[in-house]
């Protein structure tokens, strides 16, 4: 397994090149604009509006800027902070080709209508304060999980997209079944794959507040069985060519214990069952 860190914007360049490699994109660059964009928005302080660490926003833009997809979808709208960070990435990557649309770049979903944080904000507040010149072309959906997937439109071209929802066993596997299916293969970057690691480093140092620590990420990346890069809290798997292959990603998940109510889990298990190919 690859691991890919941009601890900061000084390696964006270097570890974009290694990265692009290792996506079948090797000699990629970044699109017009990108290191600047990145440069200023990892440079500010954005506590307060559920910012990604700049590391993990550095990866995901890098991934973003390679694999240039022209839709996603992101599960875990939040503040909306990384949605502007994808969104931002997907746009200058569609300048660069001469043809910007009008089209939505992004659908992004949330069980919730207001940010946990901070209930006075709806989700998806940051993207004004990120990227305002892409709200249109940001489609938000609250009050919803990733069951909604089947209902966005997906046309057989959906290649990319971000699951950083319910971080509790078993939610992510339900997650990352319900949106590989909508895909027509490409990748998926996955969000908190070491959050209890995280989350003890944060206590030790008496940063952590009441964060609870929850496995479900973790247990799907490691398990997962096709391609997969790693940046420390935040990764990329591959959707398998045969998603047969899925099948061995499911069987070991059920020894782990669910993370989520007795009633819960029985009906997430019920849905994976349903969902398994």
């Amino acid at each position: 397994m690859l691991s890919v860190e941009i601890a900061h914007i000084g390696q964006y360049l270097t570890e974009y090149s290694r990265l692009a490699t290792a996506l079948d994109k090797a000699g990629a660059a970044p699109a017009p604009g990108e290191v600047e964009f990145l440069t200023e928005t990892t440079a500010r302080d954005w506590r307060g509006i559920g910012m990604l660490p700049p590391a993990e926003v550095l990866f995901a833009a890098a991934v973003t800027s390679i694999l240039a997809p022209p839709s996603a979808i992101e599960l875990g709208t939040a503040s909306g902070f990384s949605t502007a960070i994808i969104a931002k990435i997907m746009a200058l990557r569609e300048a660069e080709r001469g043809a910007p649309g009008k089209s939505p770049l992004l659908h992004t979903i949330d069980k919730c209508a207001d940010f946990p944080p901070d209930p006075t904000k709806p989700i998806g507040f940051a993207i004004d304060l990120v990227a305002p010149e892409l709200r249109e072309r940001i489609v938000l959906h609250p009050l919803h999980d990733s069951s909604f997937c089947q209902e966005l439109p997906s046309n057989g071209e959906l290649r990319f997209a971000f699951i950083d929802g319910n971080h509790r066993h078993p939610w992510p596997l339900v997650d990352v079944l319900r949106i590989q299916a909508r895909m027509a293969g490409g990748w998926i970057l996955l969000h908190d794959i070491d959050l209890p690691a995280t989350i003890a480093r944060a206590q030790a140092e008496g940063r952590a507040g009441d964060l609870q620590p929850a496995s479900g990420a973790k247990h799907v990346f490691d398990f997962w069985p096709d391609a997969k890069i790693s940046a420390g809290n935040i990764g990329l798997v591959r959707v398998p060519s045969d998603r047969r292959s899925l099948g061995t990603l499911i069987t070991p998940l059920r020894d782990f214990p669910a993370e989520v109510s007795a009633g819960s889990a029985t009906k997430r298990w019920r849905e994976i069952d349903r969902l398994r190919l």
